[in-house]
């Protein structure tokens, strides 16, 4: 990334992907938390830190929010957390390594083992052979590509090595025998969980009692059913070592969500609002969201109108956020103008309202409209199964404030305005 001195410098400074690495001394605002929960000292991520270093039989957490309110920065800042005080952390982003709108609970199982036995190479930490080779022997059914021609000098590491890829490339490309696989791993999923726990033994002694870390990133993108299908498998919750699973924030609104509290800890990551209940101007979240951008821009390139326009019609979504200043930037140098005005700042936030608009239709108009005149609350809301659509398309954004809340996003409240509807 970018600090943006100038308007040719907005494509590097808003870029959609989360901050990482050395991105985060520079472009990170670490005080979002007192505004998002409404409260000084309550943190979802600080309450997942905690729990994760503290050794348990069980460690699985289903981290939930809305795409785009900053879910995957806050996790790689907690993996940065982690790594100061000496632990192994491996994210795994779902996106790059498997068919994301495919993905089962098998793929995960199957992407733990690969990460955590990349963990314990990175580490130098030597698993013993009779492990590898009780892996190995698990995959001996089915032959995968990458294992055929590997050199035999390699010994058992070199096997797994290209085992792992191989599947790897199986489940992201649906190749012939991706279901083959999935039904060996859920034929026998406690034994594959068995010999991740083994792993994941090796390297908490070679760390001297820190636990390995694993991360599963962009499963907030799916669906509430899909992700559902995915963690109703308490497999996935019986590792002995800590994992973090994003999840979609529509799946507190499935209703079955509550049996998962037994097998997960179910956080949720809230938006940073910019409105009260009554959908009063909220300064401290309006404050905050100026500081995340003031961090990655210089703000005399905004006409204050123009920004202010920005926050509010995006409602504390940081994704819609950075999307509309990237519009916005690209029609002022198309003006040949110098700072991002009123007109350019309306112009872009349209086009959002527009891909939101195509999400609804007027049979959704009654629930919208309960929750613009006073149905701001989860037990308001007849209709949960609509409910959930509106929050996966982001047509309804949930807010905290001691207490969950619902708000239209302002773009809708704006449409359903012009349509006399509210």
């Amino acid at each position: 990334m970018k600090f943006a001195h100038n308007l040719g410098d907005f494509a590097l400074a808003f870029e959609p992907e989360a901050l990482s690495g050395k991105d985060l001394d520079e472009f990170y605002y670490k005080d979002t938390m007192p505004i998002r929960m409404g409260d000084d000292y309550v943190s979802p991520m600080n309450n997942i830190f905690i729990s994760c270093k503290q050794p348990k039989s069980q460690n699985a957490h289903l981290l939930l929010g809305h795409i785009g309110c900053g879910k995957s920065t806050e996790l790689n800042e907690l993996k940065r957390r982690f790594e100061a005080d000496g632990y192994m952390v491996s994210v795994i982003r779902c996106v790059s390594e498997a068919a994301l709108p495919n993905i089962v609970d098998s793929d995960l199982l199957i992407l733990l083992g690969k990460h955590l036995c990349k963990i314990a190479e990175d580490a130098q930490c030597p698993l013993s052979e009779s492990l590898l080779t009780k892996i190995e022997k698990f995959w001996k059914e089915i032959e995968i590509v990458e294992t055929r021609n590997i050199d035999r000098n390699l010994g058992i590491k070199g096997k797994i090595s290209a085992l792992f890829l191989g599947l790897s490339n199986e489940l992201r490309f649906g190749y012939a025998k991706r279901a083959t696989i999935r039904e060996r791993v859920k034929n026998s999923a406690s034994e594959w969980v068995g010999y991740m726990n083994e792993v994941s033994g090796h390297i908490t002694q070679h760390f001297y009692g820190k636990q390995p870390i694993v991360i599963f990133e962009d499963l907030g993108r799916l669906s509430a059913e899909k992700a559902w299908e995915i963690f109703d498998n308490n497999s996935l919750s019986q590792m002995s070592f800590p994992i973090i699973y994003t999840c979609p924030i529509s799946l507190s609104y499935y209703p079955k969500f509550r049996g998962l509290d037994a097998s997960y800890n179910t956080p949720t990551l809230p938006m940073i609002k910019i409105r009260d209940l009554n959908r009063n101007p909220f300064s401290a979240g309006i404050d905050t969201i100026k500081a995340i951008v003031k961090k990655r821009a210089d703000l005399s390139l905004f006409d204050e109108d123009a920004l202010s326009l920005l926050i509010d019609k995006t409602g504390g979504v940081l994704r819609d956020l950075f999307r509309c200043i990237l519009q916005a930037a690209a029609r002022t140098e198309a003006r040949k103008a110098e700072k991002i005005e009123l007109e350019d700042a309306q112009s872009a936030t349209n086009q959002l309202r527009l891909s939101l608009t195509r999400l609804i239709e007027t049979k959704n108009y009654p629930l919208l409209k309960n929750i613009y005149e006073g149905g701001k609350y989860k037990s308001q809301i007849e209709d949960k199964e609509t409910l959930m659509e509106m929050i996966y398309g982001q047509i309804v954004l949930e807010y905290h404030n001691g207490k969950l809340w619902f708000d239209l996003h302002p773009l809708i409240e704006d449409y359903l305005r012009e349509q006399g509807e509210v």
